[in-house]
């Protein structure tokens, strides 16, 4: 008599994750002027990112500073790593400390923050960062397009997913991640052209503006508002 073996495999199915992905939303210290916060952002904030991280996981920079009017944040950065351990790695060290305090020196420490990107599943959850294609690996080489809109109400934001799970075939466009609030949605989203057509999401928008790439040092000007940079390093 035949013995017959069954081997049942059990095949475990995650998500493959390219990068670290922090999407910070900064609001200005009400008690430094607009003037103060822009030099310092410029001559400092930025240059400090890059410094401390470039090298030892930090892959893609890119600030935004908004028109800061509409009751939008002030500043928005889309901030990826290699990994959460290369973040934590750079964080442990002493300039990585230096620079998490810096934060405080131009925001407002209760209200700003970073929300780490999780892959997108269909589904719109506040306060959650979400990434399309979090297998992507390079923001640097694409044309990044920053948007900010109103939030719109709960029973809307089915129809929102909808449209977000629609980007998937859209392919002019790279990867986009979005973060819903009570007040704002804000979306990060890398194209694969300069002249490519943004289609904006089905919100009202309040301000948006696609990114230049520079390296640090070959900046012309100081960003200003509604401005800002895809740092090449």
């Amino acid at each position: 008599m035949k013995k017959i073996i069954v081997i049942a495999l059990i095949i475990s199915t995650t998500t493959s994750y390219a990068s670290y992905g922090r999407l910070w939303v900064g609001h200005k210290k009400k008690d430094i002027s607009a003037a103060t916060f822009l030099n310092g952002l410029n001559q400092i904030f930025f240059r400090d990112t890059i410094e401390v991280g470039k090298g030892r996981g930090l892959t893609s920079y890119q600030p935004y500073i908004t028109k800061m009017d509409n009751d939008v944040p002030d500043e928005l950065a889309l901030v990826i790593y290699e990994s959460e351990a290369k973040y934590r790695q750079i964080r442990s060290t002493p300039e990585g400390e230096r620079y998490s305090a810096l934060h405080w020196k131009y925001f407002e420490k209760d209200i700003s923050k970073s929300t780490v990107s999780i892959p997108f599943e269909g589904k719109m959850v506040e306060g959650q960062a979400l990434e399309l294609r979090p297998d992507f690996q390079n923001w640097q080489q694409g044309y990044t397009h920053v948007a900010i809109y109103e939030s719109p109400a709960v029973d809307k934001l089915e129809h929102l997913a909808v449209y977000i799970q629609n980007l998937r075939k859209n392919k002019d466009v790279y990867n986009s991640i979005i973060l819903v609030t009570h007040k704002w949605v804000i979306e990060y989203r890398s194209l694969k052209a300069r002249n490519a057509i943004y289609s904006k999401l089905p919100l009202k928008i309040l301000e948006q503006h696609q990114l230049i790439h520079s390296t640090l040092g070959s900046l012309e000007k100081s960003v200003g508002l509604g401005e800002g940079v895809n740092f090449n390093f």
